[in-house]
C-alpha cells in the first residue's frame, strides 16, 4: 500500500516509529506533503535519514493559508528547493474558502505561480480544494492543456460531477478516512463510480482517522481502512484495489517500482 498524502511533521511521535508501524501493516511508500518551505526541508531530510524500510517521497509547496504572508519571497525559496530535483510534487497548493474568503486574490496569485513552477519542473500538483471548486477549476483548466500537467485532488469531499470534471482534465481523485464515515454514503458513491485508474488513497495524517478510530491520531498504516472501504463499495478485492491504487500513485508521482529490476 502507498499512503499518497501524509504530514508526518505534525504527528507527535518519532517519525521512525510511525514508519515502522506502517511497514509492519503493509505500507511500502508514503508521500510526505509539505505546507511551506520549512516543512519541505523537513520532509527532504526525513526522506534521506529515516531508518525504516518505508520509502519516503517529499513534496514542496505553499499551502493556501500561506498567501496571507509574504508568499512571494517563499516562492523564491521554493524554486531553489525544486532545483535539487529531490521532490516528487508541488504541493500542497490550492484555494481554501472555508476559513477565510478575505484574501482570495492572493491565494489565486500564489496558486498560479506554483502551477507555473510545477510545469517548469515537470512535477504533478497536489491540490487542496475546499469550498473553492469553481475558483480552482477556472485557474487550472487552461494549464491542463500543457503536456506536463498532472495532479491530484487530495482529501476529496466533492460531488460526483466535480470528480468527473477533474478526471476529464487529467487529475486523480484521492480519498481519505472521510470516505469511511458512516453517514458519508454520497462520498462512497463517488468512490464507486469514478474510473479505477483515477483513484488514490491517503490518510492526511495526523488528521481524519478512519472509522471506527475517529478520535485517535491518524497515521499512515490506517490507510488500510480507506482501501478496504472503497474495495467493499466497488465490490472488488482489497488486493486488486491495492494494486490499482499503487500503480496510479507510482504513475502520478513518477515513483520507481522496486519489484521491477
Amino acid at each position: 500500500m502507498i499512503d499518497s498524502h501524509c504530514h508526518l511533521q505534525l504527528c507527535k511521535d518519532d517519525p521512525n516509529s510511525i514508519l515502522e508501524r506502517a511497514y509492519y501493516h503493509g505500507v511500502t511508500d508514503v508521500v510526505q506533503v509539505a505546507t511551506d518551505v520549512e516543512t519541505a526541508r523537513w520532509g527532504l531530510e526525513l526522506s534521506e535519514r529515516h531508518r525504516s524500510s518505508v520509502r519516503v517521497h517529499p513534496t514542496a509547496g505553499l499551502y493556501p493559508s500561506r498567501a496571507a504572508l509574504e508568499w512571494q519571497a517563499m516562492t523564491k525559496e521554493l524554486r531553489q528547493l525544486l532545483e535539487t530535483n529531490k521532490f516528487v510534487a508541488v504541493g500542497e497548493v490550492g484555494i481554501d474558502l472555508y476559513h477565510d474568503k478575505s484574501y482570495l486574490e492572493r491565494q489565486v496569485e500564489m496558486l498560479k505561480v506554483q502551477l507555473e513552477l510545477a510545469l517548469e519542473f515537470s512535477l504533478p500538483l497536489i491540490f487542496h480544494i475546499r469550498d473553492s471548486f469553481d475558483e480552482v477549476y477556472s485557474i487550472i483548466e487552461p494549464f491542463s492543456k500543457e503536456s506536463h500537467f498532472s495532479g491530484v485532488w487530495h482529501c476529496f469531499e466533492g460531488t460526483l460531477e466535480q470528480a468527473q470534471t477533474m478526471v476529464s482534465i487529467g487529475l486523480y481523485i484521492s480519498f481519505s478516512g472521510i470516505v469511511t464515515f458512516p453517514r458519508n454514503e454520497a462520498l462512497r458513491a463517488v468512490a464507486k463510480q469514478i474510473p479505477l485508474q483515477s483513484i488514490l488513497i491517503e490518510t492526511d495524517s495526523p488528521y481524519l482517522s478512519p472509522h471506527p478510530m475517529r478520535n485517535e491520531r491518524n497515521e499512515p498504516y490506517k490507510v488500510k481502512w480507506v482501501l478496504d472501504c472503497i474495495a467493499k463499495e466497488r465490490n472488488c478485492s482489497s488486493k486488486d484495489l491495492e494494486c490499482a491504487t499503487e500503480s496510479n500513485t507510482r504513475r502520478l508521482f513518477q515513483l520507481e517500482d522496486p519489484s521491477i529490476s
